[in-house]
């Protein structure tokens, strides 16, 4: 972070793990004080979890695959949304996966949170749509060279 911050003076940077609130709130009280506001948000935050069949996944890998890829989107919104309302306008890119779409197998908790993002993604354009807010997801699919 030192090496960071003094190659690049004017640049923010705030290092929080995206599943833990305190951090997520810490992070979003320096960004919107440094920025002075927000006009687009990138939930770009992931981890791919364990590769397993069902029964063999650890509750506390499931959790934590959940959290980082689902729950952190849903915090990171809750908490830019009334920005952009205030804006009246703005835009919400939520990263899921083609496994949010056709599924993976031995990969459940990465694909359940990317079918929840897709959910959260279509419902969230809906709510906020009338607010001048779009809200959009990215369903990347995995190169093989």
């Amino acid at each position: 972070m030192k090496a960071f911050k003094a190659a690049h003076p004017t640049l923010g940077a705030t290092p929080a793990d995206v599943a833990d609130p305190a951090q997520l709130d810490r992070f979003f009280d320096a960004a919107l004080a440094g920025l002075g506001g927000l006009d687009i948000m990138v939930n770009n935050a992931g981890i791919a979890g364990p590769t397993a069949n069902v029964e063999d996944v650890k509750l506390e890998d499931w959790r934590r695959t959940l959290a980082v890829n689902l729950d952190a989107t849903y915090m990171c919104c809750r908490r830019v949304v009334p920005v952009l309302k205030k804006n009246g306008s703005g835009a919400i890119i939520n990263l899921s996966s083609a496994a949010g779409i056709h599924g993976f197998a031995r990969r459940t908790p990465y694909a359940s949170a990317k079918w929840a993002i897709v959910g959260l993604t279509k419902s969230l354009a809906l709510e906020l749509g009338p607010f001048g807010i779009r809200v959009n997801a990215i369903c990347p699919r995995r190169c093989r060279g």
